[in-house]
């Protein structure tokens, strides 16, 4: 009976052991299954899925759940995590990491063989230190014993050294040589066939599965709740480490919604500018709503709504573009440009990059017509500063 329990208990180890491995993807739909390990408390991650097929995954930390009733460690989308990895594999096998892990195992080997040669160098400047000793202790005279005995003494440390330095260069010499034998061309070819059959979605989730596991090892998850982010700490094979920080969906959210720089802008220019400016803004950025149109002034006032962001004083006058200022001031487009990014035309930028804006106000103030006019005297050319290239001996027709 006590084999029996003994033998139970060492089942149970077991397979508490082998739960806590990642398993081989073999089943299921997640890129991740088996990969994914909690933070918190160190158990590994499990998968739910929903949506239409039950397609969608979605990966929790349970195990506390179950013990004490407390809310789950983890819990974060499935497709926002896939994603991420995926990305970062990609970028992994890329043409340029292909080129760089390349030169890197050529540089292995010749570090290997420098290092070798290093030792071997030593091995023969600790032999010539030996025999200097030696000559130096047999060509004393042996009535003079302290001297002898100082002689032998560094005699037998030289000889000490040098066995010292050929164990060391034995020892090298027994350990496995590194082999890089690599196939440039095939890791090439999968670097450019790779993210075609990725993306494909004929592709069977197995072989995703497996490439997944050549490659990473474990992948720790945690939730920054401050920020809204997924923690991601990526353990490669071979030790190397990366950490991902991924933006966490509110619940709720839909693709179909206004991107949040979009609606950061609207709130900055509301209340200063009318519907058309902030549309024809958005419009200039290359910005579109979430249904992926174009913004009108239909559109912003919608928006405007739905923020609850105030309308434009009508009684207060309209912004200028840098083409209205210009026309205002009765310059070129290009130098009022100019003028505003060297701050002479005091004028403000929505986002940075983006087009210039002028307060009319500003325009008809003595100390800017005052600046034009004074920067208008220097650009006009004086009468007796003729600077035609005259030659000697040559007389006008």
């Amino acid at each position: 009976m006590a084999e029996l329990s003994a033998a139970s208990d060492d089942d149970r180890i077991q397979r508490v052991y082998e739960a806590g491995r990642p398993q081989v993807g073999t089943r299921g739909r997640s890129l991740l299954a088996g990969l994914l390990r909690c933070r918190r408390c160190g158990h590994t991650l499990q998968i739910t899925y929903s949506g239409r097929e039950s397609k969608s995954p979605e990966f929790r930390c349970l195990r506390r759940h179950h013990q004490t009733g407390s809310a789950p460690c983890v819990s974060c989308a499935g497709h926002v995590v896939e994603a991420a990895v995926s990305a970062q594999l990609l970028q992994a096998i890329e043409p340029q990491t292909i080129d760089a892990a390349i030169e890197a195992a050529r540089r292995a080997d010749e570090r290997h063989r420098q290092e070798r040669e290093a030792l071997r160098l030593e091995v023969e400047h600790a032999r010539y230190d030996a025999q200097q000793a030696g000559r130096r202790y047999e060509r004393v005279d042996p009535d003079m014993r302290l001297v002898a005995a100082e002689l032998e003494a560094r005699w037998n440390a030289a000889l000490e050294h040098v066995r010292d330095v050929e164990g060391r260069l034995t020892a090298f010499d027994a350990r496995p040589i590194p082999q890089h034998q690599i196939d440039e061309h095939a890791l090439r070819a999968l670097a450019q066939d790779l993210p075609a059959v990725w993306h494909d979605p004929t592709t069977d989730m197995r072989l995703k599965q497996r490439i997944v596991r050549i490659l990473i090892h474990e992948i720790i998850v945690d939730i920054d709740d401050a920020s809204r982010e997924i923690l991601l700490v990526m353990h490669w094979q071979g030790g190397r480490h990366t950490e991902l920080r991924v933006a966490r969906p509110w619940s709720g959210r839909t693709k179909r919604c206004t991107d949040a720089e979009a609606i950061a802008l609207v709130r900055r220019m509301a209340g200063r500018w009318n519907d058309d400016a902030i549309a024809m803004q958005l419009n200039l950025l290359g910005w579109k709503t979430g249904t992926g149109n174009h913004w009108t002034r239909m559109r912003v006032r919608e928006l405007r709504s739905r923020l609850d962001l105030p309308a434009c004083d009508p009684t207060q006058p309209t912004w200028l573009t840098a083409k209205g200022a210009a026309t205002h001031l009765g310059i070129s487009p290009a130098y009022a440009g100019l003028l505003l990014k060297r701050g002479v035309i005091p004028g403000t930028q929505a986002v940075p990059g983006s087009m210039w804006w002028v307060d009319p106000a500003v325009l008809d103030s003595p100390q800017l017509r005052e600046t034009l006019r004074a920067l208008s005297e220097r650009r006009v050319k004086r009468p007796d500063d003729d600077r035609t290239l005259r030659f000697p001996g040559l007389s006008e027709v």
